[in-house]
C-alpha cells in the first residue's frame, strides 16, 4: 500500500511547481537587524520615516523599524498585523507616491535593488545641505555577474556593459560606482556605511547608508563620495573596461 503522506522532495516540488516562500535567510538575520539598527540610530528614531518597500513578513519591522517616528511598508503579499503596508507591485507604488516625506528607504528586494534606487534617485530629487537619508540595500547580484552579465539596472547606475565576462570578482568595485553615481544624481556624499557579506555561493552584500545632502559643485568640480581603490598593477576585467573609454564617476 503507497503512504499518501509521505513528504516530497525539492526536486518533485519543482517539477510540480510548488515552492515555498522564504522572506528572510535566518543566517543573514542578525547581520540585517544589525545594519538597520545602525542606520536607524544615526537618523535617530525620532525622526525615522521608514518605507520599507519589500517588507515581506515583518521581520526587519519587528527587529528595528516598529522603533521608528513611522512607518509604511509595501509588499505583494497581505499580512494579517498591525503595520500599515500597500499590498501590490512595489516598483510601482514608488513611482506613485511622494517619497520626499521619508527619511529611511529599505531596499532588501529578491536580487539586484538598482531599479529601485533610480526610481528613489529620479522621484526623490536631490538632497538639500545638510539633510539626511538613510538607505538600506540587499545587493544580490552576485550569481548574475557570474554569469558575465550585469543587470540592467545596475549596469545603468554603474555605467559599464551588461555583458562582461569574469566580472564577478569586481563585485564590490561595482557596487562603489554605483554608489558613486546616486550620490551625483541625488547630489549627497556618503557619511556613514555599514556593510556585510553573505555566504559565498550567496554573492549578497548588505549595507547600510546615511547620506547627506551637500552643495552643488561648482562647474568642473567633482566629489567622489566613495573612496576610490588605488589602481592594482595588472588591471582587472572591470579597469580595462574603464579604460575603454566608459565614464568613471
Amino acid at each position: 500500500m503507497r503512504a499518501t503522506n509521505r513528504p516530497r522532495s525539492a526536486f518533485t516540488d519543482a517539477i510540480n511547481g510548488i515552492t515555498k516562500k522564504t522572506n528572510d535567510a535566518p543566517e543573514a538575520s542578525k547581520a540585517k537587524t544589525d545594519i538597520r539598527r545602525r542606520v536607524l540610530n544615526a537618523i535617530g528614531a525620532e525622526n525615522a520615516h521608514v518605507g520599507d518597500w519589500f517588507a515581506g513578513e515583518g521581520r526587519m519591522y519587528q527587529a528595528a523599524w516598529k522603533d521608528a517616528a513611522s512607518y509604511i511598508g509595501s509588499d505583494e503579499f497581505w499580512y494579517r498585523d498591525e503595520r500599515t503596508c500597500y499590498v501590490g507591485d512595489s516598483l510601482r507604488v514608488l513611482r506613485c507616491i511622494d517619497l520626499k516625506p521619508f527619511t529611511v528607504h529599505d531596499f532588501d528586494t529578491w536580487g539586484s535593488p538598482w531599479t529601485a534606487v533610480l526610481i528613489l534617485a529620479d522621484r526623490r530629487g536631490p538632497l538639500e545641505p545638510g539633510e539626511k537619508l538613510g538607505l538600506v540595500l540587499t545587493e544580490g547580484s552576485g550569481l548574475r555577474l557570474r554569469m558575465g552579465e550585469i543587470p540592467d539596472a545596475l549596469a545603468v547606475i554603474s555605467g559599464l556593459y551588461r555583458h562582461m565576462p569574469g566580472v564577478a570578482r569586481s563585485h564590490a568595485a561595482i557596487i562603489d560606482r554605483a554608489l558613486n553615481e546616486l550620490c551625483r544624481r541625488m547630489r549627497c556624499r556618503i557619511e556613514a556605511r555599514w556593510q556585510a557579506k553573505g555566504k559565498a555561493a550567496s554573492g549578497l552584500y548588505y549595507i547600510g547608508l546615511v547620506l547627506v545632502g551637500v552643495e552643488a559643485p561648482g562647474e568642473g568640480e567633482t566629489r567622489p563620495a566613495v573612496e576610490q581603490r588605488p589602481t592594482p598593477e595588472k588591471p582587472d576585467r572591470l579597469e580595462c573596461a574603464v579604460r575603454r573609454g566608459l565614464p568613471v564617476p
